[in-house]
């Protein structure tokens, strides 16, 4: 999907290393939870609750995230972007991983493919697998780091986050419903096939520690997609 026209975008707001999550937030200013990047996204269909959230994360310590760094040529951002899809279709096919990625989002100058960039600004959503395994890696994470449940969710995304971008400072991510609701010009380069239907198959089977079978069925999705 991809939109023409659209205000300019200023650059979004960037989650602290060791502060709380976009969820966390969210959770605290609205008191109710959020299910999916998805569920999040639709809830804040407003600019009032937009504005509320953004206000909430500044508070919690988020910071517009500068870019003052010398830009790159594009060629040299395709050999960097090759390599993320890459890590991305071996990251949904990593059955340790206590999440799947949902949904990628491209923007910015190297959707524009100006001839130098300083970023590959990018929106990564994630869909947990069943709530079983999350609990499990985070009680894993709690015994192993010695965190709270809280840091345990954290390092239990941050894993595949770092999977997927590694150290490389050229990859620039943030919230995938901010930059629909701009209207930003952007471009899908991933997505679960019928996600809709993909999160029952996970609702009915959350008490299940083997997740073999949400793999499976993401494969056959893929294939009949031709994503992959």
């Amino acid at each position: 999907m991809e939109h023409d026209h659209s205000p300019q975008y200023d650059g979004p707001l960037h989650q602290p290393r060791d502060g709380p999550t976009i969820f966390e937030v969210a959770e605290r200013t609205f008191g109710r939870k959020f299910l999916s990047d998805t569920d999040l996204s639709k809830f804040l269909d407003t600019g009032e609750r937009d504005l509320q959230l953004n206000m909430a994360l500044l508070a919690a310590g988020w910071k517009c995230q500068k870019k003052t760094r010398r830009k790159i040529q594009l060629r040299t951002a395709d050999r960097l972007y090759e390599s993320f899809m890459k890590r991305l279709n071996e990251s949904n096919r990593n059955a340790a991983f206590a999440y799947f990625v949902e949904q990628v989002i491209v923007f910015g100058s190297y959707l524009r493919r100006e001839e130098r960039v300083t970023d590959i600004d990018l929106c990564i959503s994630y869909c947990r697998k069943t709530r079983a395994m999350v609990e499990r890696k985070i009680r894993r994470f709690m015994r192993e780091k010695h965190v709270d449940k809280n840091e345990g969710y954290r390092l239990s995304v941050r894993e595949i986050d770092e999977f997927l971008i590694g150290t490389n400072s050229r990859f620039h991510t943030c919230d995938s419903g901010r930059i629909t609701r701009l209207g930003v010009p952007y471009k899908v380069i991933y997505s679960i096939p019928n996600i809709k239907s993909f999160v029952r198959l996970i609702a009915a089977t959350e008490d299940r520690l083997d997740v073999s079978h949400l793999h499976e069925e993401l494969e056959r999705r893929l294939r009949r997609s031709k994503q992959f």
